[in-house]
């Protein structure tokens, strides 16, 4: 039993990898910057909750 995975092992696992690398970065090139800007969009509702938000409801 050799310690090195078989080449097919390699091959395989190089092709899901890519399969999966390829579609979800080229997909998502520009999404990944607007998530930093919905998340002070996300703060903002939050932050009149705490103060007392569910109270006016």
């Amino acid at each position: 039993m050799p310690d090195e995975p078989k080449q097919e092992d390699i091959d395989e696992l190089m092709r899901v990898l890519a399969a999966s690398t390829v579609p979800s970065g080229a997909a998502r090139p520009e999404p990944s910057p607007p998530p930093p800007s919905a998340a002070p969009m996300t703060y903002e509702p939050l932050t009149p909750a705490p103060g007392g938000g569910r109270g006016d409801a």
